[in-house]
């Protein structure tokens, strides 16, 4: 990966867990990353909604990165992103780290308990928490899901882009600065 690519991480932001069934909302934010943090986007997301592929699609459309890592595919709960129609929206290769494997049969029945458009959800969770390939990076082992970029390409980029762990540093910042800017919004009731 060249060391001058833009690349745009994104994660989500605390949430308590009175929120959930649609109760509240939380923020989502996405870090822009050219060998050190340049910007922070961000957005707000329903929790359990439907609405984080348009919030990271938003994201993608103004940055134009030449890379999105993505912290899983699930985000405010159950709220979602559609990797696929991410890629086809703005253009950028994907990489979604899993940092905690997820079991597909327990998320396929919350999906189906708890939401009536549990088949869509499905639609676009299942391949990357089903399909995702455990990798060696600089950093140790870590499970990955790639849309338009190659499992090859994918292990490059992550381990450029590794320097404290084995989270890439642009999604490890976007952790944090979500996580941050969560609670002080919930602190002054903006959430």
């Amino acid at each position: 990966m060249d060391p001058h690519s833009l690349v745009l991480a994104v994660d989500d932001g605390y949430f308590p867990p009175s929120y959930k069934a649609r109760a509240g909302k939380t923020v989502i934010v996405g870090v822009l990353y050219r060998s050190h943090p340049l910007d922070v986007l961000t957005g707000v997301v329903e929790v359990d909604g439907s609405d984080a592929t348009e919030r990271v699609l938003e994201m993608c459309r103004a940055a134009h990165p030449d890379l999105l890592l993505l912290d899983n595919v699930i985000y405010a709960g159950f709220n979602y992103v559609d990797a696929s129609r991410i890629h086809r929206g703005c253009g950028a290769p994907i990489i979604i780290v899993i940092k905690h494997r997820l079991d597909p049969s327990s998320i396929l029945a919350a999906l189906k308990k708890h939401f009536p458009d549990w088949e869509e959800r499905w639609a676009a969770i299942s391949k990357p928490v089903s399909e995702n390939v455990e990798v060696e990076t600089k950093k140790g082992r870590l499970a990955i899901y790639t849309v338009g970029i190659s499992v090859a390409e994918a292990v490059d980029a992550v381990s450029t882009l590794q320097i404290y762990s084995r989270i890439p540093e642009p999604l490890r910042v976007a952790d944090l600065a979500a996580s941050a800017i969560a609670r002080e919004l919930l602190k002054a009731r903006l959430l």
